[in-house]
């Protein structure tokens, strides 16, 4: 018996899936050795009847600051493949200085049910990634098992997109967008849902005050695949007026059953 802390949760039809570092029982201390796998029963109603059941185990050794680097998880609803994201890979990281972060090239690691079994991924060279804020998101181009990865740029207003390439196991670029700022508000966090990419900005809504609006933009994914995408001319913007008290820079946001679910600290 022991506790698993979730690093991350995703629904994947009638049931959840989620993942968690861990190490042996018979470890009394030390950093985790095993990435776990498990799934919840079916349509669990509450967390009162939530229950858990072993999936896959993956012999992985961790670093301690692992567990710290921010992870977005995803499992494609096609072929049940659940992916983990993060800014870090396992590769040995290098400390520039006393209680500086940890430069580490971003990355993450799959598991296919079909043949259970895992591998890496990592990210070509030049690959555009410019923040390592919770900025990035994960999801399969509508109607394809293609993985895409959508992260805000450095520069104002810019959107990156790359998608996983199956036969180097690498992330590439595939293109970048901006939305006009004064419009859709400065991107600082994106999260993916059915064919469409949500995209929440601010701007300054009162030059006086200094006070700032948030804006929701619900960008819809059309075509066969991203590199010949063009978000669509006047995406809507969706009404948030009741997150504009929100500290932005703490929060958390959850698509689930076509509905968007935001939490956060005012």
């Amino acid at each position: 018996m022991g506790t698993l802390i979730l690093k991350c949760i995703v629904a994947y039809g009638a049931r959840f899936l989620a993942m968690s570092y861990t190490k042996r029982l018979s470890a009394i201390s030390g950093t985790p050795t095993h990435v776990v796998l498990v799934q919840s029963n079916l349509n669990p109603s509450s967390v009162y009847n939530l229950t858990w059941s072993l999936v896959a185990v993956w012999p992985r050794n961790l670093s301690d600051d692992d567990s710290d680097f921010d992870t977005v998880c995803h499992v494609d609803p096609l072929t049940g493949v659940f992916t983990a994201m993060s800014n870090y890979t396992s590769v040995p990281y290098q400390l520039i200085g006393p209680k500086l972060p940890y430069i580490r090239e971003p990355g993450g690691f799959q598991y296919d049910p079909r043949t259970d079994s895992w591998k890496e991924f990592t990210l070509k060279q030049g690959y555009l990634w410019g923040d390592v804020k919770p900025s990035f998101t994960l999801f399969n181009w509508p109607n394809s098992s293609t993985l895409y990865h959508a992260n805000i740029a450095q520069s104002a207003g810019a959107v990156n997109l790359g998608r996983l390439d199956p036969d180097s196991n690498m992330f590439i670029n595939v293109k970048s967008w901006t939305l006009e700022p004064k419009v859709y508000g400065y991107p600082i966090y994106l999260v993916a849902g059915k064919d469409a990419l949500y995209h929440f900005g601010t701007i300054v809504s009162d030059d006086r005050t200094g006070a700032f609006q948030t804006k929701l933009t619900k960008i819809l994914l059309s075509g066969d695949n991203g590199i010949s995408f063009t978000p669509p001319l006047n995406s809507p913007v969706l009404n948030v007026t009741s997150v504009n008290d929100c500290d932005l820079s703490k929060i958390e946001v959850k698509y689930y059953k076509e509905m968007i679910y935001m939490l956060c600290i005012v």
